[in-house]
């Protein structure tokens, strides 16, 4: 599974082999193309468990207790439907949604569009950075300030991102270390939280909505349906080569993303219910209208003991961590889809039509197409005795494979017959005034 550069959605891209797709046997499932195809769901579910998202989950869990559950489930759902839309628009179009906009629509909305989405990222980064914020505080036991929090996570978020050099694969790779920290860390919470598994299973299965709820209810459907991750997925999905443009290759790339895309927003779900549930288990009840990110540490504290705040900031940290970090990749695709800005110049242009046809060759490498190009008719006799020359060893090697060639075709020479048809580059040569090589 090569990787390679690619100047258009993605840093980077890994090329997917191609299969025979007349082989009714390829239809079937395989885990091994699977893995090719994982990556782009990882990335896109961080949007899923961000440190917004977590205080939606820490206050619905504290303020409703499991009544919201359904909602939760529902919400993400829903979430997942919006992400295939734009997978698919990526991997059909080979665009993402950014260049779209920019293509289709008159220049006022364009910016329009653009600066909206642009706010959202901002929005979601402000409250990522804090997040991060608040977790190295509490892991530095309150040593560090909140204002050298915010500047060294965006200082590591910029550092990290240059893990994409490494290729593509290993960025990927991070990221589901980071997810796999925030499972760990809320699963061994949820483990010490002792959560009804009944009531939990309710709270999924039974759809009900207090009037008292509602607040928080909004709060939770708004924290999972970002628009800007829309921008973000259908880019990221471009990070796969496909093998073929046949349409069976893309309804199988289709399929695969769609699979790590349902697979990864399950993990975020389980994720979101690990605090969810914690809260509602520790603070339902108990009346706490200001809970929230900077003060959930001190009732996880106070209520199941000092080491669950470590273990509550470990997984703060990864949640804002990541997500800051593809809050500046969503950033990066959008800003390059609206506006027309300069490619980088270790980027090389891709072409949109054939390349033009080669120039003329120069008197010396004419002279050297000559000398090397046994037994083909350049059209004067002896060029090489009048050129005063001998055949330079391992030059013109293509004109000799072309001359033999012809020679077959054509048979023994006969007498007063034509000479054989001339290399291209040959007559280009002669062409140019590049005939006569000798004195």
């Amino acid at each position: 599974m090569p990787e390679a550069r690619n100047d258009g959605a993605a840093p980077a891209v890994v090329t997917v082999e191609d299969v025979n797709w007349d082989d009714p046997s390829k239809d079937r499932f395989s885990f091994r193309r699977l893995l090719q195809f994982m990556g782009p769901g990882i990335l896109m579910s961080i949007a899923y468990v961000d440190p917004g998202n977590l205080e939606s989950d820490l206050q619905v869990g504290a303020q409703a207790g499991y009544v919201l559950l359904w909602l939760l489930l529902l919400s993400t759902f829903m979430g997942l439907i919006v992400q295939m839309q734009a997978a698919k628009l990526g991997v059909v179009t080979g665009q993402h949604l950014a260049q779209h906009c920019r293509q289709q629509y008159p220049f006022v909305p364009r910016i329009a569009l653009w600066l909206m989405a642009e706010i959202a990222i901002i929005g979601s980064d402000v409250q990522e950075v804090i997040g991060s914020a608040i977790a190295l505080a509490l892991l530095s036991g309150g040593r560090l300030p909140l204002w050298a929090g915010v500047l060294l996570t965006a200082a590591d978020s910029f550092a990290l991102l240059f893990i994409e050099r490494l290729g593509i694969r290993v960025l990927e790779g991070f990221f589901a270390g980071m997810v796999g920290v925030m499972v760990v860390a809320f699963g061994v919470m949820y483990s010490r939280a002792e959560v009804p598994l009944d009531q939990v299973a309710r709270g999924f299965t039974v759809p009900h909505l207090p009037r008292k709820d509602l607040p928080v209810a909004v709060a939770l459907m708004g924290s999972l349906i970002m628009p800007h991750n829309i921008y973000l997925h259908s880019a990221l999905v471009q990070t796969r080569r496909l093998g073929s443009d046949r349409p069976a290759a893309k309804r199988e790339a289709l399929t695969y993303f769609g699979i790590e895309s349902a697979l990864s927003l399950v993990v975020a779900v389980v994720i979101n219910l690990f605090i969810t549930a914690v809260f509602a288990a520790g603070f339902s009840g108990a009346d706490l209208p200001d809970i929230g990110l900077q003060n959930a540490g001190k009732y996880l504290g106070a209520t199941y003991g000092e080491l669950v705040v470590y273990i509550w900031a470990l997984g703060l940290l990864a949640a804002g961590q990541s997500s800051t970090m593809t809050g500046t990749y969503t950033g990066q695709f959008v800003m390059g889809g609206y506006l027309p800005l300069p490619r980088p110049s270790h980027v090389p242009p891709r072409p949109s039509k054939p390349l033009p046809s080669p120039p003329l060759p120069s008197p010396k490498l004419a002279h050297l197409l000559h000398t090397g190009s046994e037994g083909v008719a350049l059209g004067a006799s002896g060029a090489h005795t009048r050129s005063g020359h001998s055949p330079h060893p391992g030059s013109g090697a293509a004109v000799r494979k072309w001359g033999r060639g012809r020679k077959q075709q054509a048979g023994p020479a006969q007498p007063g017959a034509q000479p054989a048809s001339e290399h291209p580059a040959a007559i280009r040569a002669r062409a140019g005034g590049c005939t006569s090589l000798g004195g």
